[in-house]
């Protein structure tokens, strides 16, 4: 009985060392900037349903409370959830149905490991077109 409480102290100790080497590693790819200027990125919101997040990226980031935000020609970006639902006035169905949607100027740093940091939003403009959705 007590070498099983031995083995499970340790294969927790073990576990949360493994965690917490994971953040650590998540955190210097996905925080730490190349250089002090930000870059500004502009573009439609892409409205997708189904987010399937199984990157390790996705994972961080959800992990912190962060969510994807998706614009038409620009790369993957990630924010707080409160700018998230600025981008996000209401349903997108309805949103189809009023024949509206939203562009958006996102600020972020590049990262020393490729992509973008966290982004804030800069401005957002309504376009009278149907918006983009997908699953």
């Amino acid at each position: 009985m007590r070498s099983l409480l031995n083995i499970g102290k340790w294969f927790l100790v073990f576990a949360t060392s493994l965690w917490l080497l994971w953040f650590a590693v998540s955190w210097a790819m996905y925080r730490i900037p190349v250089d002090h200027e930000e870059d500004v990125l502009a573009g439609e919101v892409h409205y997708k349903f189904l987010e399937l997040g199984l990157t390790n990226r996705a994972a961080f980031e959800d992990l912190l409370g962060n969510r994807i935000v998706r614009l038409e020609g620009q790369p993957t970006l990630y924010a707080p959830a409160s700018e998230k639902a600025k981008l996000l006035p209401e349903n997108p169905h309805e949103m189809w149905d009023k024949k509206y949607s939203l562009r958006a100027k996102l600020r972020a740093k590049r990262l020393l490991f490729g992509g973008y940091g966290i982004a804030e939003i800069v401005s957002i403009e309504r376009l009278e077109k149907e918006p983009i959705l997908s699953k």
